[in-house]
């Protein structure tokens, strides 16, 4: 027999499997998968025929394959790509209360599976991503896909949330104040107030201290200073928990006459 003609098993891939075939099979000696073959290849665990001989892709160096029958062998499994993963969130970044979207894909998997949210085991996110509702804090989420080939290795995404805050402010400070106080003609600072986005939005807030009273949730105000005075921004935080509250202390330093 010529050397180019073996009696032995061999593998023949095709579209990503792998089946083995026996019976007498030319291969040239440059030659690499034989790749298509004519006439009848029956799956894994079956007789396998070869009809007429055929080229593979490569051409005459590829290898071809001649007539000769098959012999049945063992059930040898089919080869599966491993599956993938990939998760993301869009924006990756929101104020307290708002929501981001999730953003995922997989290949070569029959269902994913979430953590901290429900991917309903579709293989990829619905139109328009999977949004992960209000959030008032930072939260992560995971997901892993499994297929044939087995299971992923977990990816994860994270969602940031911006905290809500309020502010409070005034100036100048310190104030100069004249020799001995002031009773009349006293110097003054502008407090200044505001409160950061969030969803939904703060709408009731409480702005106390010496001259000041408000329930604006932002805005400033002239005070006349007398003294050390604390100004304080107490707000109601609409997505539950302890309220928002800041403060500021507006010093005063004296200012005294030269002789």
């Amino acid at each position: 027999m010529p050397r180019h003609l073996q009696r032995k098993r061999y593998f023949i891939k095709s579209t990503n499997k792998y089946y083995l075939i026996g019976g007498t099979v030319g291969v040239l000696l440059a030659g690499v998968f034989l790749l298509p073959i004519t006439g009848n290849m029956k799956s894994h665990g079956q007789s396998v025929e070869l009809g007429v001989a055929s080229m593979s892709p490569l051409g005459p160096s590829g290898g071809f394959a001649i007539p000769a029958s098959g012999e049945s062998y063992p059930d040898y499994p089919s080869y599966a790509p491993p599956p993938t993963a990939t998760l993301s969130t869009s924006p990756d970044t929101v104020n307290s209360g708002g929501a981001c979207s999730l953003f995922w894909s997989s290949t070569d998997a029959t269902s994913c599976t979430g953590i901290g949210f429900s991917t309903g085991g579709a293989i990829q996110n619905p139109s328009g991503g999977h949004s992960t509702g209000a959030l008032t804090q930072t939260t992560s989420y995971q997901v892993y896909c499994t297929g044939a080939g087995g299971t992923s290795a977990t990816v994860s995404a994270t969602c940031t949330v911006i905290p809500p805050t309020v502010s409070i402010g005034g100036g100048p400070n310190p104030v100069i104040m004249p020799p001995g106080g002031c009773s009349s003609d006293c110097p003054t600072t502008i407090i200044t107030w505001s409160v950061s986005p969030m969803t939904p939005p703060i709408t009731s807030c409480t702005i106390s201290g010496p001259g000041l009273s408000s329930t604006q949730v932002s805005g400033s105000q002239t005070i006349t200073v007398t003294g050390q005075q604390t100004y304080t921004i107490t707000c109601v935080n609409p997505n539950g928990g302890p309220p928002l509250v800041k403060s500021v202390t507006i010093n005063v330093t004296s200012q005294f006459k030269e002789f």
